[in-house]
C-alpha cells in the first residue's frame, strides 16, 4: 500500500479540485477493485472474466467514462465488440488497424498518438497470453493521462500477480506429481524390497534344499527327500516321482506324497509310450493344459486330469528319460506364479543330477563289490557280510554255516582248453550255485576257481545236504570238452563249518572252512568235508 501512495505522490494533482485533475476518491475505487488478496486467477479465461468485471464496477463509480474492447485471438478479423455497445473511436481503430502487432507486443502498454486535437490522444492496451486483447479507452482525454497511469500499474502488478500465480500452481501442479510419483515409486520399491526378500529367502532355501539332495546317495531316500523338497519348496499339495525299471522295461516304480496308491498306479506307462519321446524333445516342465494340446499324448492326460496332475517335468540323465515328475496345483487353491515355475524348473534339475549321481554311485558300489566275470559277489562283499552275519547270529543266539568250494584240477582244464573256455565254467558254476541256494543264502566268487556261500540260520545237517546237491549238480551238469579232466568230468571239492559250533569269528570260520576244503581235496576230490566230521 505504501509502494501505492509513492506512486500517487508522483501526480501532481490538487485532491479537492473538481476539474483537470483525478480525485483521491477514484484513486481508491480504481485500487480498491484491483486489489487481488483472495482473489483465485488459475487460467487465462478465469483473468479475462476477472478483468471484465473490474471495468465494470470501475466503470459503475467513476465520474469519467472509461472504455473497454476486447476481442479474442481468433477474431481479430471481426475487430473488438464494444462491452457497452459503443463503438471504438475512429482514430483508435484506424491506428490498431495498421499496428495491431506492435500495440500487443508487450501484455500492458500506454500509447501517446500524435491526433489533431480534440481528439482522443491516448489509449492504454492489454493482451493476456495471445488469447484476449484489450483497448481501454477514457473520453475525457484532459485527465485521461493521470488515469492511465494508474490503470497501467494496476494492471502490470495484476498480470505479475497472475504469472507468480501461474507458476505458483505449476510448482504445486507439479510438486504434488512429484510426491504422487514418489509415493508410487516407494510403493514399487517396497514391493521390490519385498519381492527381493521372498527371492533371497527362496534361494536360500533352494541352495540347503540341493545340498541336502545332492548329500543323498541312497537311491530310495534321495526319491523321498525329492518329493518333499517339491512340495515344501513350492507349496504343492501332491507329488509324485515315476521312474524306469531297467528289469521291466517300463516306467513303473512309482513314489508319491498324498496320493491314493491304487489311483497312482493308472500312470505307468511302457518304455514305447509317446509321453518318453515328448519329454526327450521337451525337456523342461509343462503345464498340463499345454500337455493337452498334442493329440498324442491324450490317454496320458486323461489320466493324469484324473488324478488332479497340474504340471508334469522329465528327469533326464545320460540322454534318457529315466522318470517323470507330477505335481498338483498349490495349497489352499494358491496362485502358480513364474517364480514358482522357475523354483520348480530349478529343482527337477537338482533332483535330476541327484538321481543320476545316485544311480551312478550304485553302479560303482555295485562294480566295487561284484566279480566281473562271474557277476558274483566279490571277496570284498564277502568279507563283509560273513562278519554282518556273524555279529547277527551271535545276537540271535543263531547259526551261520560257511560252506566254501574249489574246482577240481581246474589248472588242467584251463591250460588244455585256454582261458575263453575256463572263464565259462567259472560262469556255469556260478549260475548253478546261484539256482541252487536260498534267496538269503550269499554266493560270493572267493578268488580263482573258489567259490564261498554264506547260509544264515543254517546249521552242519543242513549245510551238508546243500552242499551234496550242489556237488551232484556239478558233477551232472555238461561243462565244454570236460573229458579233457583227469576224472573225465568237471567236479568240485566242498568243505564248510558252522558258527559257533566250529569257530567264533570271521578268522576262525575261514581257516575251519578252508581246512576242511583242503581235506576233501587231499582225500581224492569230488567230495564235501565239514569241519570235525567223522568220515562216513
Amino acid at each position: 500500500m505504501i509502494s501505492l501512495f509513492n506512486k500517487l505522490l508522483k501526480f501532481d494533482f490538487n485532491i479537492l479540485s473538481q476539474d483537470g485533475k483525478i480525485h483521491f476518491n477514484d484513486y481508491m475505487i480504481v485500487n480498491k477493485f484491483f486489489s487481488l488478496d483472495s482473489i483465485p486467477l488459475e487460467t487465462d479465461e478465469k483473468l479475462h472474466e476477472f478483468l471484465i468485471d473490474i471495468f465494470l464496477k470501475i466503470n459503475s463509480q467513476l465520474r469519467i467514462n472509461l472504455n473497454i474492447f476486447y476481442t479474442r485471438s481468433s477474431d481479430i478479423s471481426k475487430w473488438f465488440n464494444l462491452l457497452t455497445q459503443k463503438r471504438i473511436s475512429v482514430n483508435t481503430e484506424k491506428f490498431l488497424t495498421s499496428n495491431f502487432n506492435k500495440i500487443f507486443e508487450e501484455e500492458v502498454k500506454f500509447h501517446e498518438t500524435n491526433w489533431q486535437k480534440n481528439a482522443l490522444k491516448h489509449f492504454l492496451s492489454a493482451r493476456i497470453n495471445h488469447k484476449y486483447y484489450y483497448i481501454i479507452e477514457i473520453e475525457n482525454y484532459a485527465i485521461s493521462e493521470q488515469y492511465y497511469f494508474i490503470l497501467h500499474s494496476e494492471m502490470s502488478k495484476l498480470f505479475r500477480f497472475y504469472h507468480q500465480a501461474l507458476a505458483r500452481n505449476e510448482l504445486r501442479a507439479r510438486l504434488i506429481y512429484v510426491q504422487n510419483e514418489l509415493g508410487e515409486k516407494e510403493k514399487l520399491l517396497l514391493n521390490a524390497e519385498k519381492s527381493l526378500k521372498k527371492k533371497v529367502y527362496d534361494l536360500h532355501n533352494l541352495v540347503e534344499a540341493s545340498n541336502e539332495i545332492y548329500s543323498i546317495l541312497d537311491y530310495k531316500q534321495l526319491i523321498n527327500s525329492a518329493l518333499l523338497t517339491i512340495i515344501g519348496q513350492v507349496g504343492f499339495q501332491c507329488a509324485f516321482i515315476l521312474m524306469y525299471d531297467q528289469f521291466q522295461h517300463s516306467y513303473n516304480q512309482i513314489f508319491q506324497k498324498g496320493f491314493k496308491s491304487v489311483e497312482i498306479e493308472k500312470i505307468k506307462f511302457e518304455m514305447e509310450a509317446p509321453l518318453v519321446k515328448f519329454f526327450l524333445k521337451h525337456r523342461t516342465p509343462v503345464y498340463l493344459n499345454k500337455l493337452e494340446t498334442f493329440k498324442e499324448l491324450e490317454d496320458h492326460c486323461k489320466k493324469f486330469k484324473e488324478l488332479g496332475i497340474y504340471l508334469v517335468a522329465p528327469i533326464i540323465y545320460s540322454e534318457k528319460l529315466q522318470g517323470i515328475i507330477g505335481t498338483s496345483e498349490k495349497l489352499f487353491g494358491k496362485n502358480f506364479s513364474q517364480i514358482d515355475f522357475e523354483i520348480f524348473h530349478i529343482l527337477v534339475n537338482i533332483i535330476s543330477i541327484s538321481i543320476g549321481n545316485a544311480c551312478l554311485y550304485e553302479e560303482v558300489k555295485k562294480l566295487s563289490l561284484t566279480d566281473a566275470m562271474t557277476n558274483l559277489h566279490n571277496y570284498r562283499y564277502f568279507e563283509g557280510r560273513l562278519k554282518e552275519e556273524l555279529n547277527r547270529a551271535r545276537r540271535n543266539r543263531s547259526k551261520v554255516s560257511l560252506l566254501m568250494l574249489d574246482i577240481d584240477h581246474f589248472k588242467n582244464y584251463n591250460d588244455t582248453l585256454g582261458h575263453q573256455a575256463g572263464d565259462d565254467a567259472l560262469r556255469q558254476v556260478g549260475t548253478i550255485l546261484k539256482s541252487t541256494v536260498r534267496d538269503d543264502d550269499i554266493v560270493t566268487r572267493y578268488g580263482g576257481e573258489e567259490f564261498c556261500i554264506i547260509l544264515p540260520g543254517i546249521s552242519k545237517r543242513g549245510m551238508k545236504i546243500l552242499g551234496e546237491r550242489i556237488r551232484k549238480r556239478i558233477e551232472k551238469n555238461p561243462f565244454y570238452k570236460e573229458e579233457v579232466q583227469p576224472s573225465g568230468k568237471l567236479t568240485v571239492s566242498l568243505g564248510g563249518a558252522t558258527f559257533p559250533d566250529d569257530g567264533k569269528d570271521f578268522d576262525d570260520m575261514l581257516q575251519r572252512s578252508d581246512e576242511s576244503l583242503y581235506k576233501a581235496k587231499s582225500m581224492g576230490r569230488n567230495q564235501l568235508r565239514l569241519f570235525n566230521e567223522k568220515k562216513s
